[in-house]
């Protein structure tokens, strides 16, 4: 009887450190990497929250999103990026190096400004699934001379990216352009995918349609 009752004793006890054990590890279960979130399904609702708070907003504009934008690519619709004019992405790369939101560059508007031909298909082909000899169509570039003439960007209207979510390897921007004339009237809505593999990424398609205003 004695045995019996020292044995339901520490079956108690175990019962109890297991608890305990189990209570203090769920906080940090919440507190975990979306790549937890893959791993463990039955807790995918509360890690996705977890993984779009996470998320900097104005950090993915900045990277991501600013170039497409102020290239135009974003202002269309696209599922292969031979879709748009090759024009747009001698633009892109003018706007990754010279028109960065944070650090834009002084350019000088009396000197012709040019970038060789395999430096910027390099850098284009590694964001766009796109050839060589589709860039070499655009306007701006010079064959002579093997390279591509640097030209200025503007725009009135102004962009934002509201939401931004990940599935796999796979980001996806909401963006929303503002009318020039109060910056805050909504002109455009559309969605931008992204592909990564590691630190390298890919703009894979883009939906984009004008918002109609009914007077």
């Amino acid at each position: 009887m004695m045995f019996s009752l020292f044995k339901w004793w520490i079956s108690f006890l175990l019962a109890i450190a297991i608890l305990s054990a189990c209570s203090a590890v769920s906080p940090v279960s919440r507190e975990l990497p979306s790549s937890s979130a893959e791993e463990d399904s039955g807790c995918s609702s509360s890690q996705e929250e977890t993984v779009e708070q996470l998320l900097d907003l104005t950090e993915i504009y900045d990277l991501y999103f600013h170039p497409v934008f102020l290239s135009c690519i974003s202002a269309e619709s696209w599922e292969n990026p031979e879709q748009l004019q090759p024009g747009v992405f001698v633009h892109y790369y003018l706007a990754q190096h010279y028109y960065d939101p944070n650090h834009p560059v002084k350019r000088n508007l009396e000197q012709e400004e040019t970038v060789d031909q395999l430096v910027l298909e390099q850098e284009v082909m590694s964001h766009f699934q796109v050839t060589t000899e589709f860039l070499r169509q655009a306007q701006e570039y010079d064959p002579t001379r093997g390279v591509y003439r640097m030209d200025y960007l503007g725009g009135a209207a102004s962009s934002k990216v509201v939401s931004a979510t990940w599935s796999g390897d796979q980001l996806t921007i909401a963006f929303e352009y503002y009318s020039p004339a109060d910056d805050t009237t909504v002109i455009r809505r559309g969605s931008l995918q992204m592909e990564f593999a590691g630190k390298e990424y890919r703009y894979i398609s883009c939906t984009s349609t004008p918002v109609v205003t009914i007077p």
